[in-house]
């Protein structure tokens, strides 16, 4: 017998591509409009993960400095970000239970089921 033909295959995946019939290139064709398309998302997410962290780090800490929930609503109105969102609805909450005297733990309860509501929003949107 003889042995195997001198040629030397080439298994590049480049190669591989061009030997290959019509529909294993559609499917390849597709994976790889699949890859870029999701590296591309994978990258956009990413990054706006990044930038959320780090303005919900400074609107934390400017937060945090706050004396009051009324000075926190002044410090966080020029951000118009998802802090403001929160003690702006705390805020809220407060004002229209000015009438109920001495119900501090129900205005408590109220104001974190108000922001429970928000974050999960929040998430959603995200």
């Amino acid at each position: 017998m003889s042995p195997l033909p001198s040629a030397a295959m080439s298994f590049s995946p480049w190669e591989m591509f061009l030997n290959a019939g019509p529909v294993v290139r559609m499917v390849m064709s597709l994976l790889a409009f699949a890859s870029v398309l999701s590296w591309t998302v994978f990258l956009a997410k990413s990054v706006e993960f990044f930038r959320l962290r780090r303005r919900l780090d400074r609107d934390a800490r400017s937060l945090a400095e706050a004396a009051s929930l009324q000075i926190a609503e002044e410090r966080s109105r020029a951000t118009r970000s998802v802090a403001h969102m929160f003690v702006a609805a705390a805020e809220d909450e407060r004002i229209r239970s000015h009438d109920i005297p001495d119900d501090h733990d129900g205005l408590k309860e109220r104001i974190v089921l108000h922001l429970e509501r928000l974050e999960a929003a929040e998430g959603r949107k995200l």
